[in-house]
């Protein structure tokens, strides 16, 4: 009767999981968000209450906010400076060469060599879609769930035992991972797109007019019309506009690009994450600026427009997946597990 119970728990915790993700939390007002946590705490959503907790925490308390200077803004964001394209630009100049950078030269290194089959798209899925809120030090849960080298991140065995909840929640125990729930919605919500489609060995491009979301991948894989309008940065705002609504299960909108850049399929999108909004904050007045998915197609083109304006000068700073390794050498200097294996650069060294 215990378990009978704790297994209805669990499954009500995974619904609640389902149905918010950090994304959609972050564009509630902190009345709703609020409201939203106490619904999960009548229901046992613990991961939606630490995403609660998280989005409240990252907007400062009542009080701290009160004696903030009012932030000059565009329908309710920080504005954007007159000439934002240009301060961007000049921080792109004073950039590293990417040919001294690690990250960088594995990036071009993936774009010469990208994925090419099933198995190695769904070991993306599972590590650029479980990295998201986790600690990726070198020695931190997410890294030793990967050094296991467990069966979720195995499509072949995914496919086998994969729809069972029960069976993929019983690989994430004992790694102090976060999120759980999420992480397993990821496994069983993406698996039928993989499992009606093959096997590890599947080949990418025999995937190209599979009709299905994973046809993205298959078609990125060859020459042709979608994989140019990536490669010319000054078409690929149309392509990435198109990443939209593409509809994988706890994929978000950076994790997408995540998988695609770390697969090598696509040079001239971004995986914007908190890091890449300090980077733009000259570029506003005043204020914090933060990833929403109504605004991430407005600051993914502020950086196309600032690579384009620069990239005469700055010919190693060959598409924008480049300039996101470049930039993240820079910033993962400072640790000493600077090309740890969780890095976003590095999510394809697990592969």
């Amino acid at each position: 009767m215990v378990e009978h119970f704790q297994h209805c728990a669990a499954e009500e915790e995974f619904q609640m999981a389902k149905d918010w993700r950090l994304e959609d939390i972050s564009e509630l007002c902190d009345e709703e968000i609020r409201t939203l946590r106490t619904n999960a705490e009548c229901r046992g959503g613990a991961c939606v209450i630490a995403l609660c907790n998280t989005v409240l925490a990252s907007r400062g308390n009542s009080r701290s906010t009160r004696n903030r200077r009012p932030v000059a803004t565009q329908n309710g964001h920080p504005e954007m400076n007159s000439n934002a394209v240009d301060l961007v630009a000049d921080l792109f100049r004073g950039l590293p060469i990417a040919a001294n950078m690690p990250n960088a030269v594995r990036r071009q290194q993936l774009q010469a060599r990208p994925i090419e089959t099933l198995g190695e798209l769904w070991r993306l899925f599972v590590v650029c879609g479980f990295s998201s809120q986790e600690n990726s030090s070198e020695n931190g849960p997410l890294a030793n769930f990967f050094r296991k080298d467990g069966p979720l991140l195995s499509l072949d065995r995914v496919i086998k035992d994969g729809s069972k909840l029960e069976w993929v929640l019983a690989q994430l125990v004992g790694f102090g991972l976060r999120f759980t729930p999420n992480k397993a919605l990821l496994v069983t919500g993406n698996l039928p797109f993989f499992a009606q489609s093959g096997s590890s060995s599947t080949r990418l491009d025999s995937l190209s007019q599979s009709g299905g979301p994973l046809s993205l991948f298959g078609r990125l894989s060859l020459d042709g019309s979608l994989r140019d309008s990536d490669r010319e940065i000054a078409r690929s705002a149309t392509f990435s506009a198109a990443l939209q609504d593409v509809p994988f299960p706890q994929i978000g909108q950076k994790q997408l690009r995540n998988i695609l850049v770390n697969g090598g399929l696509s040079r001239n999108v971004v995986p914007l994450d908190s890091r890449w909004m300090n980077f733009l904050r000259p570029a506003f007045k005043g204020g914090k600026i933060k990833v929403e998915r109504s605004r991430y197609l407005v600051y993914e083109q502020l950086l196309r427009d600032a690579l384009i304006s620069v990239i005469e000068q700055r010919p190693d700073l060959e598409n924008l997946a480049i300039v996101d390794a470049v930039v993240f050498s820079i910033k993962d200097q400072s640790s000493t597990d600077a090309l740890r294996p969780t890095a976003w650069f590095g999510a394809a060294e697990v592969l």
